[in-house]
Parts: structure tokens; sequence; C-alpha cells
């Protein structure tokens, strides 16, 4: 296992460190206007009138950490190491437009979309690379590529119906595949289908120039009402015809998922972890930590 930074530079700011601490101690030296003469922690106790372990010792010491953390954080250190992961980098392809509004599989079709790709990414080994992409007349790029799946939930949790009417499967795809670089590219597709059959030709004709392996799962049961009170169905053709070109595979999420983990091919090989995101995370739980001890006389 390796640590590298991407920004080794603020690596700089941990000096700031040891001159917390010596201004520390200097400022508590001067304020009991005492001589720090002993070397004992009990003789200590009994000159400045205080425990050396006392509650604003322990409350310095986790600023500390928080300060370290954050320090680290902006240096964005990347953790390597070889382990089983998902042989393909992963988009996450999720269709938003108001067809996913209806409720014909237990709740919307959407809610079923962002459910089972929650599921995907637990399914996934870890530090796997994992990007979410979601389309209507639109496309946004909702995550780049990366192996946090953290913040792929929070991404696939974060979606909405879009206002924007359509789907359009072209430029979503398009916009997926400029997310992989170099990598070895799979899409997760999840959609009612319905979007139309002009694109179909121009989508496969990508999709097979570019290498991009398409596994699909059509969200519905039959049609429903959007909240404007337009019908909307199904269309598993044009996710079939985009699975078997591609040379994935297609599932049904109203009837069979239980072959759904096949999809995941796994080698050894290299994995790049960016922790930074985690760093932030463990500081702000330490500062609201912080917060509640001095606040409450913890």
């Amino acid at each position: 296992m390796n640590i590298a930074f991407i920004y080794p530079k603020f690596l700089y700011f941990l000096l700031v460190i040891p001159l917390m601490i010596f201004f520390y101690f200097f400022s508590f030296y001067h304020s009991k206007k005492k001589p720090i003469l002993f070397s004992n922690f009990r003789a200590l106790e009994r000159v400045f009138g205080i425990e050396f372990f006392s509650k604003s010792i322990s409350h310095f010491f986790m600023e500390i950490l928080i300060v370290f953390c954050l320090i680290l954080a902006l240096s964005q250190p990347v953790v390597s190491y070889r382990t089983k992961a998902s042989d393909f980098s992963y988009v996450i392809l999720i269709d938003v437009s108001r067809s996913m509004e209806v409720e014909d599989v237990d709740m919307s079709r959407l809610d079923l979309a962002k459910k089972i790709s929650k599921n995907f990414v637990d399914l996934m080994p870890f530090g796997s690379e994992i990007g979410v992409v979601a389309f209507a007349g639109d496309v946004k790029v909702i995550k780049k590529i990366d192996s946090s799946s953290m913040k792929t939930k929070m991404a696939i949790d974060s979606l909405e119906i879009s206002f924007v009417d359509g789907s359009n499967i072209l430029n979503a795809i398009v916009s997926a595949d400029s997310l992989f670089g170099n990598r070895k590219k799979a899409i997760l597709l999840l959609s009612d289908g319905g979007f139309g059959l002009e694109n179909i030709s121009s989508v496969l004709g990508f999709v097979e120039a570019n290498g991009i392996i398409v596994n699909s799962i059509l969200i519905g049961r039959g049609e429903g009402k959007d909240s404007f009170g337009r019908v909307h169905g199904k269309n598993e053709e044009n996710l079939k015809a985009l699975s078997f070109t591609s040379g994935g595979r297609f599932f049904d999420a109203s009837s069979d998922l239980t072959n759904f983990k096949n999809v995941i091919i796994e080698s050894e090989r290299d994995i790049n972890l960016n922790v930074d995101f985690y760093l932030i995370i463990l500081s702000l739980i330490l500062f609201l930590v912080l917060w509640f001890f001095r606040n409450f006389g913890i």
C-alpha cells in the first residue's frame, strides 16, 4: 500500500501544529506567572492548581486533530493498493424524465431506480470506480467517476424528476462516455425505455464504436400517469437492443434480479482511493463533538 498527495505543498501547513502547541503552553505558562521547573505531572498539577489532563487539555488536543485532518484533506491524499475490484469502471445512467414519476411498482419508478442503483453500489467490491449521470430532455453529470461509494450513494439520493421533457438517451451515453477516459467502460442504465426509436440506431452505433457495455434494467410494470395526468408505458425493446448489441445484459426490475450481481466482473487490480472526503467528514464530526463538550461542560 502506498500513499501519495495530489497537493503535497499543503503539508507544510502541518508546521502550524507545533506552533499551536508551543503558544498554548507558552500562554498557559504566562497566565500563571510561574515557571515550569518540574518534570512530573503531579508536581505540575500542584503548582498550577489544575489536572494536567484536564478538560481544556483534552479539548486542545481535539483541536489539534481537527487541524491535522483538514490539512491532510487539503493535500488530497490518495491511497493506492492492490485488491479485487470491478474489472470495469461504471457510470450509473438514470432516467429522470416525467414518465419516472409513475407509481406502478409500489413506489415511483425513480425511487425504485434509486434503490436498485444503491444496491448495485453495495454489491460492487470496495474501491470500484463509479460515476452518476441523470438524463431526461437534458443531461446532467451528477458525479464524476471515483472510488467513493459514499459520494455515489449521496449523488443517487439527490436525483429528482427533471422539468425538461423527453429522454435524450444519445446525449446521456455520450456524456457518460466522456467520463471514462482510458478506463474499461460499462454503463448501468435504469429506465422505462421511453425514449424514441428514431434515436436507437444512432445510440447503437455510438455504443459499438466506443466499446461501451450497457447493462440495462427496465423500470415499470405497465402504464401510469405522471403529475400532469399524462399516460406513460414502458418499452423493454429499446433497452434490450442496447444491452444485446453492446454485449451487456437486460433485467426487468418487476420480475427477477437474482442474477444481477453477475454483471460485475472482478479482477486483481491497483486501486486509487481518494480519502480527502472522509477526512473532511471526520473533521466535521470532531468539531461537533468538541462543540458539544464545550457547551455542555463535558
